[in-house]
């Protein structure tokens, strides 16, 4: 088990120098690829005569979201996907088609509108496409879904993810009329997986671009709308909710063929914040976009009494920053190849 001060990612170490309740440092440190440490990021200072437990807290929070922002930043794979039966050009946004189509939705700062969907995209999503392809050569289409995740500017999460999910409606409506022979495979992780979790309450509820025997299977990994009972569950979380709540209404149709996976502290899958953060301050700041709403956050913690203090102590300080380390910590949990596994098992 990782050190849980260390998240791995792109085959680099991302360190915080945090503890709680003993961090002083105005500072934290990241390491980056070469092992070299990232510019320091400031915490904001308190008031003077602040609590020095509120400084803890507060010092902690930058550290997260330095974390955060780091672990991340864009992947791609060099390897393109791969077609049979070649209709269209997906540089132009045509189809192909093969008897099965995975549709992979990266999550928050791992793509962006104008990346090629032929092209393995995104930290935790690359590989499954791809392994999915590899393990059903002729196969097999992996799709990626490109939308603007990058954080920044001025647009609200709930309208990025929006986009996104028209994205991903059109891509798959398009390719069930061209190709009326296809099954379908739906993979996202974190804000993709709130995209695809969405797609798929459409389909099973008789509401998608196709009908729901269409889709064979689905994974949702660090899907903050985790919890619809029946919905089977992998990883390490246990019998909890994600951020946002179980998805009202469910998948459906689809309940049986989609497959959660959530490590257990990951802040946006198994959520243990019932007192401050609610789920409206996680999509404001949209922390699935890869950031944290550090001065929400900090404004937060300096205007609790003490008793709300001494809670959010005992329930919420550790766990947003150890649950942030969690929700960036899906290799070592191996669940690229749980995906994998999933989706082939469910291939037409």
């Amino acid at each position: 088990m990782p050190h849980p001060g260390v998240a791995p990612g792109r085959g680099c170490c991302v360190r915080i120098r945090a503890s709680l309740p003993r961090f002083r440092p105005a500072t934290c440190t990241v390491l980056v690829d070469d092992g070299h440490p990232a510019p320091p990021v400031p915490v904001v200072p308190g008031p003077t005569g602040e609590p020095r437990v509120k400084r803890t807290l507060v010092a902690a929070i930058g550290a997260a979201a330095a974390l955060a922002a780091t672990v991340l930043a864009p992947v791609a794979s060099a390897a393109p996907g791969s077609a049979v039966g070649s209709v269209g050009s997906p540089a132009t946004g045509g189809a192909q088609c093969a008897p099965n189509v995975v549709y992979v939705v990266p999550g928050g700062a791992n793509t962006e509108v104008g990346v090629p969907e032929a092209l393995p995209f995104g930290a935790y999503t690359a590989g499954i496409g791809v392994g999915v392809r590899n393990a059903a050569p002729g196969r097999v289409i992996d799709r990626y879904v490109a939308y603007q995740s990058v954080p920044g500017g001025f647009s609200p999460y709930t309208e990025t993810r929006d986009a996104g999910l028209a994205v991903l409606t059109s891509m798959v409506a398009r390719d069930a009329a061209a190709c009326p022979g296809a099954s379908f495979s739906i993979v996202g992780y974190s804000e993709g997986a709130d995209i695809a979790a969405h797609f798929l309450n459409s389909v099973g509820h008789g509401n998608g671009p196709v009908d729901e025997d269409r889709v064979t299977s689905a994974f949702l990994l660090a899907n903050p709308n985790r919890g619809v009972p029946g919905v089977p569950q992998g990883g390490s979380a246990g019998a909890t909710t994600g951020a946002f709540g179980a998805m009202p209404g469910g998948y459906g149709t689809l309940n049986d063929r989609v497959l959660e996976f959530c490590n257990a502290g990951d802040v946006v899958c198994d959520s243990t914040m019932p007192l401050t953060m609610t789920a409206q301050d996680l999509a404001s700041a949209a922390l699935l976009r890869g950031n944290i709403p550090v001065g929400k956050i900090i404004d937060t913690i300096r205007a609790l009494r003490p008793a709300e203090l001494t809670q959010f102590l005992a329930e919420l300080g550790p766990a947003l920053t150890t649950g942030v380390i969690r929700h960036t910590d899906y290799y070592s949990s191996n669940a690229t190849a749980a995906a994998v596994d999933h989706v082939v098992s469910h291939l037409a």
